[in-house]
């Protein structure tokens, strides 16, 4: 996979324009309404359609016109990097303004508007990624899962603008990667790249970024031919000081489904005795019972006795 040129600052700048434009003509006028088929320059500056350069004026009228005309008009566009960007971010107003319409009188349109923005916004590829990705950052929760669901359907090419969002200042921006990360496919020879961004992640300062991370480690770890590196990585978060995160942590291994994590639950097990950690006592304790398929234990002693008897055959993998 090759490292797609991501500039978030840029795409971040376009996007609150963007964003905001759409929440605006949302319910606005037809007329006005009408204004925002055009873009946002790069001061994020709105600009009318009639202001657009032709080349842009034309792309839109060719988007509108569908058929032979925009397949046309969509290849001369890749071969243009700022038009590709300037359809890439009008793509994205045009899904966000048509979901925020569903519930309106014309909801089927909106509908129709919606899909066919996503699939051309998944159809681009990887140009499309960091526009998309920049959207974690800035959009609101529905524009937000807008974008992770288009990038998810963009898939491997997508992975390089994700990885860049999960090192963003804004804590709320690195959990959304985290979670667009934990639904995106297996990254071929780029998935040990993923894995040691994931890695890194799990020592974020906030809590609940840690714990999204842990997820992300699980469904990810569960795609991939080894489970090893991934259970080494939740183990240690298994150690986290805050209940939130040791329970995603349990629950990610219980999807990893790795039974020599065991071990490491046990002794977790053996430090929460405190009885104001009873969430992270049965997270653990959860967790033990699905990976062993042995049961609940009456004492932190008898799962020790547990893991003895079976260490060596789960071992070998039997």
């Amino acid at each position: 996979m090759n490292r797609t040129a991501f500039r978030p600052r840029r795409c971040v700048a376009v996007l609150i324009c963007a964003l905001a434009l759409g929440a605006c003509s949302s319910g606005a006028s037809s007329k006005r309404s009408s204004k925002a088929g055009g873009g946002a320059s790069g001061t994020g500056r709105v600009v009318e359609v009639e202001q657009l350069p032709q080349s842009h004026r034309d792309l839109l009228r060719a988007y509108g016109a569908g058929g032979d005309a925009w397949e046309s008009a969509r290849t001369q566009a890749l071969a243009d990097p700022a038009l590709t960007r300037f359809l890439v971010e009008n793509l994205f107003l045009e899904l966000v303004r048509a979901h925020r319409s569903l519930g309106g009188d014309d909801g089927e349109r909106a509908q129709r508007a919606r899909d066919r923005a996503r699939t051309e916004l998944a159809r681009l590829g990887a140009p499309a990624a960091p526009t998309l990705a920049a959207a974690l950052e800035v959009a609101d929760d529905v524009a937000a899962e807008l974008a992770a669901q288009t990038l998810g359907a963009i898939g491997r090419p997508a992975l390089p603008a994700l990885l860049e969002v999960l090192a963003a200042p804004e804590a709320n921006a690195r959990q959304r990667a985290a979670l667009a990360l934990a639904r995106m496919p297996h990254g071929a020879r780029e998935e040990p790249r993923v894995r040691e961004a994931l890695v890194g992640a799990s020592a974020d300062k906030e809590w609940f970024v840690r714990a999204q991370v842990a997820r992300a480690l699980g469904a990810r770890g569960v795609r991939d031919v080894e489970t090893t590196p991934w259970r080494v990585a939740l183990e240690k978060l298994l150690a986290d000081p805050d209940e939130a995160v040791v329970e995603a942590a349990a629950g990610a291994l219980i999807e990893l489904a790795d039974p020599l994590a065991i071990r490491a639950l046990i002794e977790a097990l053996g430090g929460a005795t405190d009885e104001a950690q009873l969430r992270k006592f049965r997270a653990l304790q959860g967790a033990l019972e699905r990976l062993s398929g042995a049961g609940p234990q009456p004492s932190l002693a008898a799962w020790q006795a547990w893991w003895r008897e079976n260490r060596a055959r789960l071992e070998r993998g039997e």
